[in-house]
C-alpha cells in the first residue's frame, strides 16, 4: 500500500478509524459494527471512507447490500486487529498488575458452542488469567432466564438470538453455513451449488426433536425441497464423521469445520445470510463477581478468529435465513 506518511501521521484519531475498520471487517457488516460499537451507521460508514481516503486505497468491495474485504483490506486487518485488541485490553492489562484474577466462571452453552466455539474463547482468556477456573454445562436456550436470574449460571452461549427480559445479549462471533460432501463426491470441489442439486443426495440430519432439525425441516418445506434423510445424528462432530464415511451430505455451520476434516466444503453464503453467535448474561451490574464481569468484557471485545472459511466472506444484509440446519 502506498501511503503519504507525512499527510497520514499529522491526522488525529487513527486508532478510532482502525478500530471501526477492524470491527466492520470482523463482523462483515456496517450495521452490526455500528451496533457493537454503539455508533450510528452513518458514522461508521463515514469513518471507513475516511480511512480509505487517508490510505489511498479501497478496503472493502461493495455490491449493493453486500460487503467484503478487498485485498488491501485483508492486509490491513491482519496488521491492525492485534493493535486494536491490545488497546481495547490496555486498561485490564494494567489492572492485572494490581490484583490477582481468580475464581470460578459457570458457563452454560448449547452443543455447538460447548464443543466448537467456547474452547477458542476460554483458551485466550485462560492464557491472560491463568487463575480462573471454568465449569461448562450444556443447556437449552429455553432454560436461560431461570439459569441466569437464579445465578445458577453466570453466562450462556448459543447461536439463537432471542430477546429475554432482564438479560443482556452480546454478539460475540458470526458464522456462515456450508455444504460438506465426501471427498470424491460428484459435488466435491464446486464453488457453488443449487439447493435442488443438494436435495438429490442422501442427507445427514440433526436428530429429530432438536432445534436445528426443526429449523431445517421448516426451511426445506418453505423452499419446496424434499429431504432424503439417510442418517439422523446428534451434534455437528458426529454429522461430519458420517459425511466423511460417504453416507451422505450435510449443511453445517462453518464454525465447526477445521482443516483436518476429510470433507469437501462448498460455501452457501450466496444462499443464506450470515448468522450471529451470542452471549447472554445478567445486566452489567452486578455480574455476580468482578471475574465474571471481566470475562464478559473480554469476550465481547476479543472475538476468536475463524478456524475455517474465506478470509473475505460475502455478507448479505438481507437474504434468506436457514438457521443452523441441514438441507
Amino acid at each position: 500500500m502506498a501511503i503519504d506518511r507525512t499527510r497520514f501521521y499529522h491526522k488525529r484519531d487513527h486508532l478510532k478509524l482502525f478500530r471501526v475498520f477492524c470491527h466492520v471487517a470482523r463482523l462483515g457488516s456496517i450495521t452490526r459494527a455500528a451496533e457493537h460499537l454503539g455508533l450510528g451507521q452513518p458514522t461508521v460508514s463515514q469513518q471507513v471512507r475516511a480511512l480509505e481516503t487517508e490510505l489511498g486505497t479501497r478496503l472493502f468491495e461493495r455490491k449493493g447490500p453486500h460487503i467484503a474485504l478487498a485485498a488491501a483490506g485483508e492486509s490491513l486487518y491482519r496488521v491492525a486487529m492485534p493493535l486494536v485488541e491490545g488497546m481495547d485490553g490496555l486498561h485490564e492489562a494494567f489492572a492485572e498488575r494490581k490484583e490477582r484474577v481468580s475464581g470460578m466462571i459457570r458457563i452454560a452453552a448449547g452443543h455447538g458452542a460447548a464443543t466448537f466455539m467456547l474452547p477458542r474463547f476460554l483458551s485466550r482468556f485462560g492464557k491472560r488469567y491463568p487463575g480462573v477456573r471454568f465449569r461448562i454445562m450444556r443447556r437449552a436456550i429455553r432454560e436461560v432466564p431461570e439459569l441466569l436470574l437464579s445465578r445458577e449460571e453466570d453466562v450462556f452461549f448459543d447461536g439463537g438470538k432471542v430477546d429475554l427480559k432482564g438479560i443482556d445479549r452480546y454478539q460475540v462471533s458470526s458464522y456462515n453455513l456450508a455444504l460438506i460432501v465426501p471427498l470424491g463426491h460428484p459435488l466435491a470441489g464446486r464453488e457453488s451449488v443449487d439447493l435442488n442439486e443438494v436435495a438429490a443426495y442422501p442427507a445427514i440430519m440433526p436428530a429429530s426433536g432438536t432445534r436445528s432439525r426443526a429449523i431445517g425441516d421448516l426451511r426445506a418445506s418453505q423452499l419446496g425441497i424434499e429431504l432424503n434423510v439417510a442418517v439422523e445424528a446428534h451434534g455437528w462432530g458426529m454429522i461430519k464423521r458420517y459425511v466423511e464415511a460417504g453416507i451422505g451430505v450435510a449443511v453445517v455451520p462453518d464454525f465447526c469445520l477445521t482443516e483436518q476434516d476429510e470433507v469437501s466444503v462448498i460455501p452457501l453464503s450466496h444462499h443464506f445470510r450470515e448468522r450471529g453467535y451470542w452471549m447472554y448474561a445478567r445486566p452489567s451490574r452486578p455480574h455476580g463477581s468482578p471475574t465474571v464481569g471481566r470475562f464478559i468484557r473480554f469476550v465481547a471485545l476479543h472475538p476468536p478468529p475463524r478456524i475455517y472459511g474465506s478470509k473475505s466472506p460475502v455478507i448479505d444484509e438481507g437474504g434468506n435465513d436457514f438457521g443452523a440446519a441441514i438441507v
